[in-house]
Formats: structure tokens, C-alpha cells, sequence
């Protein structure tokens, strides 16, 4: 009797397993790298300059970022919801930078996030925009978040040795506020 279940439960998995599964969507796929045109892209495009497209992670170029952190070098290691770069000095020290966009993002969630984990939070403002300042443990990186659009940005700097991480996050934040915001 358990034999004839058993074989009876794996017929019914295997036929119903390839049809479970599979569904039709509509729409059109696009490449990695290709960009939509406005029309595709909707009212998103209109709504978020500071999210990510066209290969770019955010509205600032990596000539911005280089001249702000006083990089003589950088290297994008990851781009999608979240962005890192490695930059380093002249020296060759090493410098952890990150580029955060959340649509819908609230800046007191994100606070209380920071605080949640350990971090130092304190109250920044600019430009007419609140957000906040956190630092780590040790206090070698800083990040800089405010409100932006319909969610909340930051900017996180880490300078491995030497450097202000919370001027260069500040910073870089400043640059979005002006052309951007």
C-alpha cells in the first residue's frame, strides 16, 4: 500500500511539476546596458534621477566621486540595489565608498535602522533637507542619509587610513542636493 502512494505521489509531482511552474508575461526583455526610451520608462524616469540607469549608479559621475574623496584611482565592484566602489589614494590607501537609493525609503526608518545596529546618529541638514550622520564602531566610515524624491539617499565613505569619511559622504551628498534636487 505504501508503495502504490508513493509511486502515485510521484506521478502527480512530475506531471504537475513542468506546468506548475511556467507562465507567460508580457512585455519586452532588454539587455543589460540597453536603455529604455522616456516613453518605456514612464513616469519613473520624471520621479527618480538619483536611481540607477544607463550604467550609472546615481546622478553623480565617478569624476565627482574621485575629485570628492581625493582618489587617485577607482573601481566599481558591484552595481544593482546598492553600489561599492574601492578607490584608493595616491599613497595607495584604500577607500570604501557605497551609493544607496531606496524608493519609498523613509529617513527616521532608516535612522532607527542605524541606531538598531550599533551606530552613532547624529542630525545633519542640508540644503533645507533633515537627515542624519552614523558612524561605525571605531568611527572610520560615515554615511549621510536625507530624503530624496519618494524615498531616502546615501552616501557611506570609509577611508581605510587617513581622510574624513564624514566630510567626503557629506560632500558627496551636497552634490546631489545642488544639481539634482
Amino acid at each position: 500500500m505504501k508503495r502504490t502512494v508513493g509511486a502515485l505521489a510521484a506521478a502527480a509531482l512530475l506531471l504537475a511539476g513542468p506546468t506548475g511552474c511556467a507562465r507567460t508575461v508580457d512585455g519586452a526583455a532588454v539587455a543589460p546596458g540597453e536603455s529604455l526610451s522616456s516613453n518605456e520608462r514612464g513616469e519613473n524616469d520624471k520621479l527618480d534621477p538619483y536611481g540607477f540607469a544607463n550604467g550609472q549608479c546615481g546622478p553623480l559621475d565617478e569624476k565627482t566621486i574621485v575629485e570628492t574623496v581625493k582618489a587617485a584611482q577607482i573601481y566599481q565592484n558591484f552595481f544593482g540595489a546598492l553600489c561599492y566602489w574601492v578607490a584608493a589614494d595616491d599613497a595607495g590607501n584604500l577607500i570604501d565608498l557605497l551609493y544607496a537609493y531606496y524608493e519609498g525609503g523613509d529617513v527616521d526608518r532608516d535612522r532607527t535602522s542605524a541606531d538598531g545596529m550599533g551606530q552613532k546618529t547624529a542630525d545633519i541638514t542640508i540644503n533645507g533637507r533633515k537627515g542624519f550622520t552614523s558612524t561605525g564602531p571605531g568611527g572610520s566610515g560615515c554615511g549621510v542619509t536625507v530624503p530624496a524624491g519618494t524615498g531616502s539617499l546615501t552616501w557611506w565613505v570609509q577611508y581605510r587610513k587617513g581622510g574624513d569619511s564624514c566630510a567626503a559622504a557629506r560632500q558627496l551628498v551636497e552634490h546631489i542636493v545642488q544639481t539634482v534636487l
